[in-house]
């Protein structure tokens, strides 16, 4: 059974970025999925470097979007992006180092996806849908 379950409260409504979202929810689930069948430290390296690249690639598409829209709260979104950044090379120094357990990696991907979905993406929603027209 998947860890995160996609539904429509996860929308931002701008499709292509629920489309990006839902593959970070892959991403994740795939982890979650490797940990129950005991293969979580052998495919978390593989997972976290295939979900860093895809979340940096993810984050530049949103600020180039923001940007050429002038989205009025860009910078604070950008320094939330620029924040995770910063955490995923920490978080990848602590695995680096085996200092990092499988579940916790999980649990703070899982946390961080959602809380930034629901608190910091859905800001964006309402000006992205009405210029994006």
């Amino acid at each position: 059974m998947a860890l995160i379950k996609w539904d429509a409260k996860l929308n931002v409504n701008v499709p292509e970025f629920d489309e990006e979202h839902k593959k970070l929810v892959q991403m994740i689930n795939s982890l979650h999925d490797a940990m129950k069948s005991g293969k979580g430290k052998e495919l978390l390296t593989k997972i976290l470097d295939e979900a860093t690249d895809y979340t940096l690639k993810h984050f530049v598409h949103e600020e180039k979007i923001m940007v050429q829209y002038k989205y009025p709260e860009y910078k604070e979104h950008k320094a939330t992006h620029d924040e995770f950044a910063k955490k995923i090379v920490e978080l990848r120094n602590l695995h680096d180092q085996q200092r990092l357990p499988s579940n916790q990696m999980l649990n703070t991907l899982n946390a961080w996806l959602i809380n930034h979905i629901n608190d910091v993406d859905k800001k964006y929603s309402p000006f992205l849908i009405k210029v994006m027209k």
